[in-house]
């Protein structure tokens, strides 16, 4: 049975297809969240949220939502996060979703950098 993606399951959607990936699970193990991280975690990791959704209805019902999702991903490198994030956005691209931003930052011990996709999901 196939599931069902809406805007409030597209995470676990996504959760499904990066453990799916062979390149991103070489690279990130099992350390692949929704939200936020494991406090203790090790480098490198990838956080996914839904950022927001945006339905759109009809005098018969909803439509489509319009979605926009991040992922940050946080290393010890800054080569190593730019690695991961160019197979996150392959992958999330040939699921139709469209980069939309970025940003990046350094805090304290890691780098990190977090893409901005929209996509939507039609009934």
């Amino acid at each position: 049975m196939e599931k069902t993606v809406t805007g409030l399951s597209v995470i676990s959607y996504l959760y499904d297809k990066i453990q799916d990936s062979s390149v991103l699970t070489s690279a990130l193990g099992d350390r692949i969240f929704p939200l936020v991280a494991e406090e203790g975690t090790e480098y490198p990791y990838l956080i996914m949220k839904l950022e927001s959704i945006l339905p759109a209805y009809s005098k018969d019902g909803r439509m489509y939502d319009n979605l926009t999702v991040s992922t940050s991903v946080y290393a010890k490198d800054y080569k190593t996060v730019v690695n991961i994030q160019e197979s996150v956005r392959n992958l999330l691209e040939s699921y139709s979703f469209k980069l939309d931003s970025f940003n990046e930052d350094f805090n304290s011990d890691a780098y990190k950098q977090t893409v901005y996709y929209r996509t939507y999901y039609k009934n």
